[in-house]
């Protein structure tokens, strides 16, 4: 008995679709929880007295953020010897950060990606690589900073040994993929023409050490470096006592649990999240709650900018262009 593919998307919504209700109380959940150990009134009287200026700025270098995911999209799927405008991918990207609005995670905007540039890959197994790659390399560099921010904060002594061996095992783990686990699996799926087995082949060969994936990297830091620096405009203009290295531990670390698919685009958890960690550095939970709410109130202000991009006729259709030498 063969299995309709076309029915596997259609079960999918379906499901996505019946825990979007769930998603939604939990994230309503949170935030009553929430509120009823910090009073809502002492967060919104630091959301009504910020430096109205100091927030645009921080969501314009939001805006920012997604030339730059687009870039190192770009960078990935090039060395996957595929092409696709520039113009396209930012437009994608737009387009990602408004459906990941309304789904737990990430995993709403990442599966329309996939989707939207199956005309210039010829399909998913060729999409999905590239996008599995970019969520790689941003989570290693995200959990890299969060571990030097601990190091930095908490052996002050000798922070650079700290986060040596946080890159050595890093590095470890790397090596042990590409030395041990690839080769494995590269004789496991040899001669497979499953379409599990060509994905599983093509994320492979996404992870291996390339110049591509190096500068994916290199995109990454500089991404989740601008965030906290973000989040460090927007601690100015809610006049939070937040010191930078506090930012460089608590930002990296709410953006990793934020990605736990148990409410709406993170809302509550994220909230939650910043008044627990403001606490634990003896500052205000009140202040964590504010920044919390600015960041999620942001989130929705500048990646609604998706929305009206629904409408705006997709110019770039073009056709994928091989690159000569590249598997």
């Amino acid at each position: 008995m063969s299995l309709d593919r076309r029915a596997i998307p259609g079960a999918r919504d379906k499901r996505r679709r019946a825990l979007f209700p769930l998603k939604l109380a939990v994230s309503a959940g949170l935030l009553v929880l929430l509120f009823r150990h910090i009073p809502l009134d002492r967060g919104a009287s630091l959301l009504l007295h910020a430096d109205a200026l100091l927030v645009a700025a921080g969501g314009a270098l939001m805006v920012a953020q997604t030339g730059l995911s687009a870039l190192k999209w770009k960078v990935l799927l090039r060395g996957q010897g595929v092409i696709v405008p520039y113009a396209k991918l930012i437009r994608t990207c737009l387009l990602a950060n408004f459906v990941n609005l309304f789904s737990p995670g990430v995993l709403g905007g990442d599966a329309y990606r996939s989707i939207a540039l199956r005309e210039h890959t010829g399909g998913l197994a060729r999409s999905l690589p590239s996008i599995i790659a970019d969520r790689t390399t941003g989570l290693v560099v995200l959990v890299g900073l969060a571990a030097t921010g601990v190091s930095l904060y908490f052996v002050p002594a000798a922070p650079a040994l700290a986060a040596g061996l946080i890159l050595l095992t890093a590095l470890l783990g790397y090596a042990l993929l590409v030395a041990v686990v690839d080769p494995l699996l590269h004789r496991l799926i040899a001669g497979r023409e499953h379409s599990l087995m060509v994905l599983l082949s093509g994320i492979l060969v996404a992870l291996r050490p390339t110049r591509a994936l190096s500068t994916a990297f290199a995109i990454a830091l500089v991404f989740q470096l601008n965030t906290i620096f973000i989040v460090y405009v927007w601690s100015t203009g809610l006049h939070l006592s937040a010191s930078v290295l506090q930012l460089f531990l608590i930002v990296p670390t709410v953006y990793l649990l934020e990605m736990v698919p148990i409410s709406v685009s993170g809302v509550g958890l994220r909230e939650g999240v910043y008044a627990v960690l403001f606490s634990f550095f003896g500052l205000p939970p009140e202040q964590g709650l504010a920044l919390g709410l600015l960041t999620s109130i942001m989130r929705y202000v500048v990646n609604a900018i998706g929305a009206l991009i629904w409408f705006v006729p997709d110019g770039s259709r073009l056709e994928a262009v091989s690159v000569p030498g590249r598997a």
